[in-house]
Formats: structure tokens, C-alpha cells, sequence
């Protein structure tokens, strides 16, 4: 029953209406352990490549679930944190790039595209412990190194052995769609201008981007059946725009493979929204699609009861940042929460005129403190990112979490709550069945519910320079749609 109410309110009738799923590659920031689907050191062939429990066990069916929700299947899109760590001039998961392709291992790593990794989907939809289990993917630190600058260091071993792609193209997407499960997209590389040495990393270049996707991912791809998916460069933040997209997009024989470009929300308050249109107007036919925000603004606090006390009732209100009984069913919109088993709220498109909101199916974690809970300046924030992003030809917006228990729970980087506090539309109580709605959930929620696929922006006039913030699109009904924002 937790479950699938859970369930219900991103998924169900009278719920949030997401339609997307982001599905990590592997290990990321709060993975339960750093791993990937073939740790067989020096295995080129992927002869040992094969997914895990977690992903026949959870992932296949809570993607499932939440489609039988939807009464349609979620559009999924995935992307890498890293590849296996022998795969990698560091040997190590949390630094380094690609081998050097003299090694042939280019071939082995566009064909693990056909073989990527899932995170972990949070136990608690599968009636488990979320203190058990709970991962995350956590967001991108905005003082975070560069990856562009570690050396690209020649490989340790020169691999004599080539990969048969014969066998082993599409072999991720195959094993999900032998479970009836398939994909809308995917970014060959989450961030990878980041380097930090406590979660999975992979340093690019755009010019690898740019060769890799010409001569591997997209080939591979579409022999394998799969030239419908979605590929989107960059997936990192917009102070790469639109310099990286221009090197990856310059050689047509990339450009053909490419359907859009992935933005992260970091360093937006360091870099004028201007760039978002400056892209756009260079390469109109590429959409632009945020994959990834979360607020850092969260730290710990261990105990629920101390965030959010009983009503004066004895029961608690079922408002914003007051626990909501997740056994109970309701159908309006107040009811709907976020939550996040592996599970990232986000608004994505399918192209410049298909809006619809979806999720992460990654587990995740938050630190809170009482004065942050409920805090609306958090949703404030959310919403000054997805106006700012769709008035400047953005198609799909992108959360991190669509819930966090109160612990923070295991993570690639380990327990530092002074360090690490990410924030989440909905706080899960671990020990009970009960969620926290939180501001940025209502925010989101404005458009997952009102803004439906295959909607457009248009341009509004405001005439009022008081600090009202806006944004309107057109419905396939014709109906115009109007979010304004009181800053």
C-alpha cells in the first residue's frame, strides 16, 4: 500500500502526471558501493557484462508500476556516472578518463551503452527499510574541479583483444526490453567536466564527446535497433554553453546522432541566461532539455518529530512541510507528493513541443534542519530556475530527487551532513509511513499537471516591472496556460 500510493501521487490519476524517468549508468553520487555491470578486470569482450538484482528485483518493477499508473510507459533516458574502472587511465571510479582508444576500448565502451547500469531503486517502494538501503544521486557541487583538466594519461595495458559488437551492441537495452521496458534517451556522460575524488567520475573532452558519438555510440546505436533514441550532449552546466555543444555538433557526422543538449542548474547564478538562447539560435534543431537541479541548502537533523510536530489534533495536518499519511488516498492536487526511491522529479520534452514532467529512478537521501524544512525561499528558487529556463527555449526541466528520508542514508561519498545536505520535493520518514511535503514539489507540480506533452510556449508581455515573473504555453486543446511567480 505505501508503495503504491507513493506511486501514485508522481504517477496515478489526480497525481503529478510524470511521464519521464531518468535511469543512472551505474554507480552515482549516492550509490550504496561503487560497481558497474562488468568489475572483471580487463574483460574487453563484456564476456561477464550482465545487469544485477537490483535491477530485475526493483528498477524493471517500479518502472512498470509507475507506467501501469500512468496507464502509458514512462519515457526513460539514462546516462553514465563512469565506465567500469579498468575502462580508465586512473584505474579508479572517482577520477580519470577513457583509456586511449589505441587500447581498442572504445569499441568495448559503446557497446556497454548497450549494457549501462542502473542505481539502486529505493527499497522503500518495495516495502524495505529506506535506512537500509536509500542511495542517491546527488547533484553537482558548483565549486567542483574541472575534469578538462586532469592529463589524459596513456593507458596501462594495450588490449590486444577487440570487442565483437556483433554480440554485444545494444545488450542494455536489450535486457530491459526482454522485460518489456524500453528507453527514450540517454547522454554519453553525466558532467564530465566534473573531478572530485568521492563519488564516480569520468572526465571528457568535447572533442571525445564529439568522436565518440561519431564513430561508437551513434553507429552502434542505430545497427543495433536503437537509432530512436534520443542522444543529448554535454549534460552538465550551462557555463559550457554553448562552447561545448559547438565542438561536438561541428562534425556532421556527430551532429546527425545528436537529437538535443543536456543542461544541469549549478552554475546558472554564475552564468547569464542568455547563453541557453545563444544555443538555441545556433542550433535550432537540437532541443534544449534541463536534466538535472537540486538545492544544497539542507543539512541534518535526525529526528522528524523535532521537524514537523503533531497537529494540536493529535494528527497531523496534510499540508506542506506536515507529515501526510502515505496509507491514505486522495485525489486532489494537494495530495500529491514526491518521492524519491531512486525516484528524481523533472519536467522533460520530448522536443520543442512536448512538455511533460517525469522522474529519476534513483534513490536519494537529505540532511534537514527544522529551519529548512517547509522552506519556501527553496521553492522560490525552483521556480525563478524553470521560468528563466522555458523563456529562453528550454523544452524539459529536470529535478534531482522526488524524495529523501530524514537521514541522509549511505552514499559513494559517505555520511557528511556538514559537507553534503541535498535537498528533495518530499522528506520520507523511515520509520513510519509518512511523507513531508516540500515547496519545490507544488512549483514543479504547476507544470507536470497543467502544461501536458505536446504543449508550446508562447511569448507573454508583462507590463508590470514589479517583480512578477511569468510564463505561458499552448495546450494541444488550444487552452493557454499561464504560471506566474509573485518574487
Amino acid at each position: 500500500m505505501f508503495q503504491n500510493n507513493l506511486l501514485k501521487t508522481y504517477f496515478g490519476e489526480g497525481g503529478a502526471q510524470y511521464l519521464y524517468l531518468r535511469v543512472p549508468m551505474g554507480a552515482s553520487d549516492f550509490s550504496l558501493h561503487f560497481y558497474s555491470y562488468d568489475d572483471v578486470e580487463n574483460d574487453v569482450a563484456l564476456e561477464h557484462f550482465d545487469l544485477i538484482d537490483i535491477d530485475y528485483n526493483y528498477k524493471i518493477p517500479i518502472v512498470k508500476q509507475a507506467s501501469e499508473l500512468r496507464g502509458e510507459a514512462i519515457n526513460l533516458f539514462t546516462t553514465p556516472w563512469t565506465s567500469p574502472a579498468w575502462m580508465k587511465d586512473s584505474n579508479d571510479y572517482m577520477s580519470g578518463s577513457l583509456l586511449k582508444t589505441s587500447t581498442n576500448l572504445g569499441p568495448t565502451i559503446s557497446s556497454r551503452i548497450g549494457k549501462v547500469e542502473l542505481e539502486e531503486v529505493n527499497p522503500h517502494l518495495c516495502g524495505e527499510r529506506v535506512e537500509n538501503y536509500l542511495g542517491k544521486t546527488t547533484p553537482s557541487s558548483p565549486d567542483r574541479d574541472s575534469n578538462l583538466d586532469l592529463p589524459v594519461l596513456s593507458s596501462r595495458a594495450q588490449h590486444d583483444k577487440r570487442v565483437s559488437q556483433q554480440r554485444h551492441r545494444g545488450g542494455y537495452f536489450d535486457a530491459y526490453a526482454r522485460k518489456n521496458v524500453s528507453f527514450w534517451g540517454l547522454a554519453p556522460q553525466n558532467e564530465p567536466t566534473v573531478n572530485r575524488n568521492n563519488i564516480p567520475v569520468m572526465g571528457w573532452s568535447a572533442a571525445q564527446e564529439r568522436d565518440w558519438v561519431a564513430n561508437y555510440l551513434g553507429p552502434t546505436l542505430v545497427q543495433a535497433g536503437y537509432g530512436g533514441l534520443k542522444i543529448m550532449a554535454l549534460d552538465d552546466n550551462r557555463n559550457n554553453l554553448p562552447d561545448w555543444v559547438d565542438v561536438v555538433l561541428s562534425d556532421e557526422a556527430a551532429a546527425q546522432y545528436v537529437s538535443g543538449i543536456a543542461v544541469h542548474w549549478y552554475r546558472d547564478t554564475r552564468t547569464n541566461d542568455s547563453v541557453l538562447e545563444q544555443t538555441h539560435k545556433m542550433h535550432p534543431d537540437k532541443f534544449l532539455f534541463y536534466t538535472e537541479a537540486c538545492n544544497s541548502k539542507m543539512r541534518v537533523m535526525r529526528h522528524l518529530s523535532q521537524l514537523c510536530p503533531p497537529a494540536p489534533s493529535g494528527n497531523r495536518a496534510e499540508n506542506l512541510g506536515e507529515a501526510h499519511r502515505l496509507h491514505k488516498t486522495k485525489s486532489d492536487r494537494d495530495s500529491m507528493v514526491p518521492v524519491n526511491p531512486h525516484l528524481c522529479a523533472s519536467f522533460a520534452a520530448l522536443s520543442d513541443t512536448i512538455f511533460s514532467f517525469n522522474t529519476f529512478l534513483e534513490l536519494s537521501v537529505v540532511r534537514v534542519k527544522t529551519s529548512d524544512f517547509g522552506d519556501w525561499e527553496i521553492g522560490e528558487k525552483y521556480a525563478t530556475s524553470m521560468m528563466q529556463a522555458f523563456n529562453n527555449w528550454v523544452s524539459g526541466w529536470t529535478d534531482w530527487n522526488l524524495a529523501v528520508n530524514e537521514d541522509g542514508g549511505p552514499a559513494t561519498f559517505g555520511n557528511k551532513p556538514d559537507i553534503f545536505g541535498y535537498n528533495a520535493a518530499i522528506i520520507v520518514n523511515s520509520t513510519g509511513d509518512e511523507f513531508y511535503k516540500q515547496p519545490p514539489y507544488y512549483f514543479q507540480a504547476h507544470y507536470s499537471m497543467f502544461v501536458p506533452p505536446g504543449s508550446v510556449h508562447i511569448q507573454l508581455t508583462n507590463t508590470n516591472d514589479g517583480g512578477l515573473l511569468h510564463v505561458a504555453f499552448l495546450t494541444p486543446e488550444d487552452t493557454v496556460v499561464v504560471i506566474l511567480f509573485n518574487k
